[in-house]
């Protein structure tokens, strides 16, 4: 017999180690109509305020295990995937800014750089003759002339978003890392950062596995959702899986949408219930209906 006192016959010694064995046991625990009377007559507390004290400290304990038994690599993976959108944002304001900054030194170069590279050229020298080298391009320029505190300060600059390129490249390789080693269906089929979203969305990657098709295609279209059941505006046909090529592409996207959403809720379940690898094919099938 399994209680939070004893199991056949013999007494825990306290609350964390009777938490454990009710988690690690097989065995179904017996409710006993009156634990507090069963306790106080096998000698297991003396009083009232004994039980309850006891008790109370069960229910800490076996609640702090159950939160950490849900806890996963994927639960920080969630995280990561949140903080690679943020960096996102954070560099192409920074870029935006940037951009606009070092048009009014040097328009000609700043007009063909992307983000990538002005973050890499102008972290280490952004005068006109380094820079017009490096692009080849002439150094005569129409801007302004800046002295050394304007040009230490788009150095400065620079230098911030090329750190966070760099930890965005690591965050995004611990994502692929993830999603390979644990839900290599949804990352075969999604792409590790769309399959992580969907994950982060849902909650967990249980929570994904358990949900409907038709509640998968609108992960991340929730406000759409209720803006639509409050005010009757149009209805959402998808929501972060537009990101997917395949849908964004797609000439009928909400068709596309219902198709992969489907694929997806598979690919979850086989995932986390470990099925075998499909993703492939499951990508395959969908390319085919395009």
């Amino acid at each position: 017999m399994l209680t939070p006192f004893e199991k056949d016959g013999k007494k825990f010694s306290g609350p964390e180690e009777a938490v454990h064995a009710y988690l690690g046991s097989k065995e179904k625990p017996v409710h006993v109509g009156d634990l507090e009377a069963v306790a106080i007559s096998k000698g297991f507390v003396r009083s009232r305020d004994d039980f309850v004290r006891y008790m109370n400290m069960f229910s800490i304990e076996l609640t702090k295990l159950r939160i950490k038994e849900r806890l996963s690599p994927l639960t920080i993976m969630a995280q990561v995937v949140s903080g690679v959108e943020d960096i996102d944002t954070a560099t192409n304001m920074l870029y935006e800014r940037l951009g606009e900054i070092y048009d009014v030194y040097f328009p000609e170069a700043n007009r063909k750089m992307n983000l990538e590279t002005m973050a890499e050229m102008l972290s280490e020298d952004p005068q006109r003759k380094m820079v017009a080298k490096k692009m080849k391009v002439r150094d005569s320029s129409m801007g302004i002339e800046v002295d050394d505190a304007e040009i230490s300060m788009m150095k400065s600059y620079a230098s911030s978003l090329k750190d966070l390129l760099v930890l965005r490249t690591k965050l995004v390789k611990y994502v692929e890392d993830t999603m390979e080693g644990m839900c290599r269906n949804l990352s075969a089929l999604c792409g590790p950062l769309l399959g992580a979203k969907l994950i982060a969305i849902a909650g967990s990657l249980e929570k994904l596995a358990r949900m409907p098709s038709s509640t998968v295609q609108l992960l991340g279209a929730e406000k759409a959702l209720f803006r639509h059941l409050k005010t009757g505006a149009k209805p959402p046909k998808h929501g972060v899986i537009l990101q997917h090529p395949l849908v964004s592409g797609a000439r009928n996207r909400g068709r596309m949408a219902r198709a992969l959403a489907s694929k997806i809720a598979i690919a979850a379940k086989l995932d986390f219930y470990g099925g075998e690898f499909i993703g492939k094919n499951l990508l395959k099938e969908l390319e085919e209906k395009e």
